[in-house]
């Protein structure tokens, strides 16, 4: 059966023929707990979507085997699961295409099995639900300071990215000529002394473009920028609940 590599990528509203800059016309080659499935990009970490499927990637340097888990969103166990294939693997790098996916319809995370010896610094546990390191979106906590529901585990959601960047391109600015602005961006705005509309957001960040330009900044580092858990370590203190603001 030739699967449909062209059109609309499920779930997206992406219409195209293109992955990393190729056409893809892809049929599987193996059946997996009733899923069509083939080996994958295996030098796209992550989650590909591309029109017909979904490409997972990830790397385990001691795993002696790996299984996808697809999620329904709301449900604490799988509906899927799907075993990589042992010849789905080069060294260290597991990587399987699975079809007919539509990325709004799933959540998935990983279930990893192989040596555990603490001493030597292993503990793979395949109970565990282990989310993509490379996922471009966690679920798990949609309010700050707030937990999921009872017995969830967090998971990862496949994107795919609508930004257009049209015809904008790095400054290239020499690094003996750079100055860099080190912030976090929900603190550089959260105080009323910022003075903006939007305050401790991304919008907020913006309006103070024309500021940090006035400074004579050249390029800002966000800190952090990656997704984490704010309930992990909290504390009260003088009748407050402290979260981790920072991340790290």
């Amino acid at each position: 059966m030739q699967p449909e590599n062209s059109g609309q990528i499920p779930g997206s509203g992406i219409s195209g023929e293109f992955v990393m800059g190729a056409k893809i016309f892809y049929t599987p080659l193996d059946e997996v707990e009733g899923y069509s499935v083939r080996p994958g990009f295996f030098l796209e970490n992550g989650a590909v979507a591309f029109p017909g499927g979904v490409s997972f990637t990830v790397y385990s340097r001691y795993a002696e085997s790996v299984t996808l888990l697809l999620f329904k969103f709301d449900e604490a166990e799988p509906f899927a699961r799907i075993p990589f294939p042992e010849d789905y693997h080069i060294g260290n790098v597991y990587s399987m295409i699975v079809f007919g996916l539509d990325i709004t319809d799933f959540e998935y995370a990983f279930s990893v099995d192989g040596p555990y010896d603490p001493a030597e610094g292993h503990i793979f546990d395949p109970g565990q639900y282990l989310i993509d390191p490379y996922g471009k979106a966690v679920t798990g906590q949609s309010v700050w300071g707030e937990k999921p529901f009872e017995g969830y585990r967090y998971r990862s959601r496949a994107t795919v990215s609508t930004f257009d960047w049209g015809k904008a391109a790095a400054p290239k600015i020499p690094m003996d000529d750079s100055i860099i602005y080190e912030l976090h961006v929900r603190g550089f705005t959260r105080h009323h002394s910022s003075g903006v509309e939007n305050p401790g957001t991304f919008a907020g960040l913006l309006e103070k473009i024309p500021y940090l330009r006035e400074l004579g900044i050249t390029c800002v580092e966000l800190m952090p920028v990656f997704e984490f858990d704010e309930l992990s370590g909290s504390r009260e203190y003088e009748g407050n609940v402290l979260l981790d603001y920072w991340g790290y």
